[in-house]
This record gives structure tokens, C-alpha cells and sequence, in this order.
């Protein structure tokens, strides 16, 4: 639809420069499908102008779209990532939907201040290690829409550069600036 209709669709993010954001450049660079952003100032307004049909789509994070989506309000599309999601059993990846090279995956991790000690950064790195691995966290994060992933913190340090760089590439390619 928006390869027939340039510039029809307007997306809604959380705002300028935020990770959905991105995620609907680098969407709209992959399969060559202009759209128009519009940013909001949080994702609850973007939500929001979805549900009332002002915006025809948004880029999201599964914690945050779940609770419309299984109220009815909003239909998913596609989800990012190698695998559907356990809570959205009958939504296809952005790979079956037919873009496999769209991956736009939300993290969260948990980081220290610079110059923390290797000794404290191991030990909490262990404690949070403990606690992904019990039953019930896992249960509560996958109803949330999301992968408990873990490991260690070099891996994840090398993650976040890896998405530093790859980012930074869809900033460039999409001309976004700070405001």
C-alpha cells in the first residue's frame, strides 16, 4: 500500500530518534515503501492516535502493545526476531511476512557506571543470571512479550556496540537529527 501510494502512511513512534522510530526507517528503507513519521511524545499517544485511526501504523514493543492487542484495539502484523512470540501465536515475523531482513528487536539490559569493579560486576551479573533462570520470571516475561535472554556481561557488551554501529547506519541512510 505504501509503494502504490507514496508518502500515504503515517507511523507513529514514542518520538524522534526512539528505537520504534528507527525500526519504521529502516522498514520503509528495506522494502522501499515510503512512509511518513510522526512523532509523538511517548508511545501511549501514538497508541492512542492508532487506535482512533489518525495514524495508520506503529512501530512498537510487544510490553507495550500486548494489553491492545489482546483487547482488540490494535491487529499486529509481524513481529521482529528469528521466531514468533509465545503470545502471539498467529502473528508471522517480519521474515514470513516476506521482509527477512528486517530485525528490530527491543532489549533491555541492565548496566553499571563506568569504572565499577570487574568482582561487583560479575556478582550482580550472576544474580541477575539466577533470577532470569527461575520459572516464574520467565512465565511473567514471555505474557509480556518478551525473551529472556541473559548471559554474560562481555557478550552483552559487545551486543550493544554491534547495535550502536548497525543503528547508526539507519540514522545516517534516513538523515534523522536531534532536535
Amino acid at each position: 500500500m505504501a509503494k502504490a501510494k507514496p508518502d500515504a502512511i503515517n507511523y507513529g513512534s514514542g518520538g524522534k530518534g526512539t528505537s520504534v522510530h528507527l525500526a519504521g526507517e529502516l522498514f520503509s528503507s528495506l522494502t522501499n515503501a515510503p512512509m511518513i513519521h510522526i512523532p509523538y511524545k511517548g508511545s501511549a499517544p501514538a497508541v492512542t492516535d492508532l487506535i482512533g485511526g489518525q495514524i495508520q501504523l506503529i512501530f512498537d514493543t510487544a510490553p507495550s502493545a500486548l494489553p491492545h492487542i489482546k483487547g482488540g484495539k490494535v491487529n499486529p502484523l509481524a513481529v521482529s526476531g528469528p521466531k514468533r512470540l509465545a503470545e502471539l501465536p498467529n502473528t508471522p515475523t517480519f521474515a514470513e511476512a516476506g521482509v527477512p531482513a528486517f530485525d528490530a528487536p527491543a532489549w533491555y539490559g541492565l548496566l553499571a557506571p563506568a569504572g565499577t569493579s570487574a568482582a561487583i560486576v560479575k556478582y550482580l551479573n550472576g544474580e541477575v543470571e539466577q533470577i532470569l533462570k527461575e520459572p516464574a520470571t520467565q512465565q511473567k516475561l514471555i505474557q509480556m512479550g518478551a525473551i529472556p535472554v541473559g548471559g554474560p556481561s562481555e557478550t552483552f557488551g559487545k551486543f550493544i556496540q554491534t547495535e550502536t554501529d548497525r543503528w547508526a547506519a539507519v540514522v545516517k541512510k534516513a538523515g534523522v537529527t536531534a532536535e
